[in-house]
């Protein structure tokens, strides 16, 4: 048998890439065993070779047999036709292709369960935006089938929904404490009957573990979340990741004896329903063809054009037409007081005088950056070295397994200087795996003392599995210096990107396709020239829980974003900052104010988030934040690090004898059979033991046509 493990699409792969990971094949682990003594048996031989190449010609074969029975019973396997998935159409199956080759007709009829179509359903009101996400299941075998699936939502996403749909039956969903619905699900599962666990793995990954599927049945697991339209530049911006980057370093929770879901590909939609409420310059979606249908009174729809692999992030981006909101404030009057949200834009424009700079660029050159992720990180660092200013002082530093800078130290924008780094930019290529450690410490090393403001620029997919214990690092060794990411690539980690552009007071730019490039760049540097407004405070002249806190930064073309909850109405709201050359206030009446659904989660979602972040900079205990975070996210509804969403039906719908099909759950390192591995390294060790037994001084005597060795 073999366990499918969705790992959601590897880089130049298609989001639905499926990982087969072999059990041991009984066939050829004989050969293996056989190879293995074989080289054991010849090395006597070897020894009666010429001394120049005896050591050498033993070594080579015991070892190298001796290695091939271990690596085969290690090692991911993959079909020829994996590569192939991309150019499968919606009609054809993958899995016949991929993972049932070598199995018999009743394994293959019973062993998968199959994720057969994702699709989102969005609408935007405001600033905030609710999506549903409907993954169906399908059972093909004639036996019962529980399972998991991993999948990527945004970094600020709002899970609060679920329902399980089974023809006209619908099983509506509850938030739960996380041990609580595991346990519950566990119990459900044991019991016969159908359910769902929607579980958070990071703040951006998710897992939904399904129970029960009957023999050709088909179940729709429906996932309602909302997240905050993000503005910059003037143009509004929403996204929506379908694929996951494989991270390096880092590990993911799965429930202990379910079937890894295989993904069909090509089953994939999306509509977006925008209600602007003004007249729009324009509205796109940038990596997805779509087709665009206007509606009255300002409302436009855009729907994914069919047959298109979700191997890349969704994006939507809009503009207005003959103005731009300066200030957006919703609020939501419920039992407890009025939440409320405030976007505010404060007017400033760039400063007419630049400062100097030091800048260290940071380049990721791991093998996850491979193809147009590498081309498109190339061209972001060329296009920034090409803005450098004389009065600058840069360096660069590119990482892999490794760190490495092009100067031991900061030199000046230079022409001279800038044509030597274009030359090191040019030749890198990507390999090896991301040690964002290393290069932390190398950029913050060739960094110097002076009157300048250090700024790291991090071009990454930020493909890592250590994001918690990387902010910690970075809140403690960053001091004064600004840290500003630029993620790149199809599906980068963007809950890493924002946590550390936010740990280092600085932003993050997001840039998916080569035409790109030129513009965001650009913006990015007009962000570095330094902030158009620092220290800034909320008034609401109420007592108010306020978050973010403390308030970051405001960097140019950037929104003031607020969220805020009030144990009655907010009347007035007083801001006031820093800008460059005097002190800058603004005061905003309850006229203002709009109702909208949505901003007590939202405020709910925030006050989480900036829990977890005081649990990793060490400034609340565990303890501590368990609880206020189970206490927001069950008053909410919300899917935390503490909290689930469960659905169970109500009877069983199989009989307590028939057990479902199940396959242990492997990691993709995983072995399949103690007892091989054990065999593997058990001659492995004896194929190396005995080659250096053979490399020691031999002189070799021939008598007869024996041969015997002798000291």
């Amino acid at each position: 048998m073999r366990c499918i493990h969705y790992l959601g699409g590897a880089k130049n792969a298609p989001a639905t890439t499926l990982r087969a990971l072999n059990k041991p094949d009984r066939r050829t682990m004989p050969i293996g065993i056989v190879l293995s003594l074989v080289a054991l048996l010849c090395s006597p031989y070897f020894a009666g070779a010429k001394e120049s190449t005896q050591k050498r010609s033993g070594w080579e074969l015991s070892f190298a047999n001796g290695l091939l029975v271990f690596k085969q019973e290690t090692t991911v396997h993959k079909t020829e036709s994996e590569a192939k998935v991309a150019g499968t159409t919606a009609e054809q199956d993958p899995v016949s292709d991929v993972v049932l080759q070598g199995l018999s007709e009743d394994e293959q009829a019973s062993l998968f369960l199959l994720a057969t179509e994702s699709r989102f359903h969005t609408e935007v009101s405001g600033i905030v935006a609710r999506s549903i996400l409907t993954q169906t299941f399908r059972n093909p075998g004639d036996d019962w089938l529980s399972g998991q699936y991993q999948f990527p939502l945004p970094e600020n996403a709002a899970v609060d929904a679920l329902k399980i749909r089974i023809g006209r039956r619908e099983i509506i969903g509850q938030i739960q404490e996380k041990q609580k619905a595991k346990a519950n699900f566990q119990q459900a599962k044991a019991a016969g009957k159908k359910a769902s666990l929607v579980s958070q793995q990071r703040p951006n990954l998710f897992t939904t573990a399904v129970a029960n599927i009957g023999p050709h049945e088909e179940v729709e697991i429906e996932i309602q979340f909302q997240q905050q339209v993000q503005f910059d530049a003037g143009e509004f911006r929403l996204r929506l990741p379908t694929t996951i980057t494989p991270r390096f370093g880092g590990s993911f929770e799965f429930e202990e004896g379910l079937t890894q879901v295989a993904v069909q590909p090509n089953r994939f939609n999306f509509t977006l329903m925008l209600h602007a409420g003004l007249e729009l310059d324009y509205l796109r979606s940038l990596h997805y063809a779509a087709d665009t249908e206007s509606y009255g009174n300002h409302q436009w729809r855009l729907t994914a054009k069919a047959g298109q692999a979700p191997d890349r992030d969704v994006e939507f981006v809009w503009r207005y037409k003959n103005q731009q909101p300066e200030i957006l404030h919703f609020s939501e009057s419920r039992e407890d007081g009025e939440y409320g949200l405030l976007m505010l834009m404060p007017g400033m424009r760039a400063p007419e005088q630049t400062i100097a700079r030091d800048i260290t660029f940071v380049i990721d050159t791991s093998s996850s950056m491979g193809g147009p992720a590498i081309r498109q990180a190339k061209s972001a660092l060329l296009s920034a070295i090409e803005q450098l200013n004389k009065e600058d002082s840069f360096n660069i530093v590119e990482f892999n397994s490794h760190a490495d800078s092009l100067w031991t130290s900061m030199l000046p924008g230079s022409e001279r200087n800038r044509r030597v780094a274009v030359d090191y930019v040019q030749q890198l290529e990507a390999e090896g795996g991301t040690n964002i450690y290393e290069a932390l410490e190398r950029a913050l090393s060739v960094q110097r003392i002076s009157d300048n403001l250090p700024q790291l620029v991090f071009i990454t997919d930020g493909a890592i599995g250590y994001e918690d214990e990387l902010l910690t690092r970075l809140n403690e060794q960053l001091g004064n210096a600004r840290l500003f990411t630029v993620g790149i690539g199809a599906a980068p980690n963007s809950y890493f990107m924002v946590e550390a552009a936010r740990a280092g007071r600085g932003t993050y730019t997001y840039i998916a396709q080569q035409d790109q490039v030129h513009s965001r760049m650009g913006e990015l540097f007009d962000k570095l020239a330094q902030p158009v407004l620092k220290n800034i405070e909320i008034d609401l002249a109420v007592e108010a829980e306020i978050y973010p806190e403390p308030v970051p930064d405001l960097y140019l073309g950037e929104p003031l974003l607020i969220s805020y909850k009030s144990p009655m109405a907010v009347t007035d709201i007083k801001v006031t900052g820093d800008s460059l050359t005097k002190p800058w206030q603004t005061v905003l009446t309850q006229e203002y104010a709009f109702q909208h659904s949505g901003i007590a989660k939202h405020w709910a979602r925030q006050k989480i988030t900036s829990l977890m972040r005081l649990q990793r900079t060490h400034q609340k205990s565990d303890t501590e934040t368990r609880k206020r975070v189970l206490e927001t996210a069950l008053k909410h509804d919300l899917v935390s690090p503490y909290t689930s969403l469960i659905a169970i039906e109500s009877q069983s719908t199989r009989y307590q004898s028939e057990d479902a099909r199940m396959i242990a759950n492997l990691p993709a390192t995983a072995l399949g059979s103690g007892q091989h591995l054990a065999i593997a390294i058990f001659l492995l060790v004896i194929a190396a033991l005995l080659t250096l037994w053979h490399g020691m001084e031999f002189t070799v005597h021939k008598t007869k046509g024996r041969a015997y060795v002798a000291k």
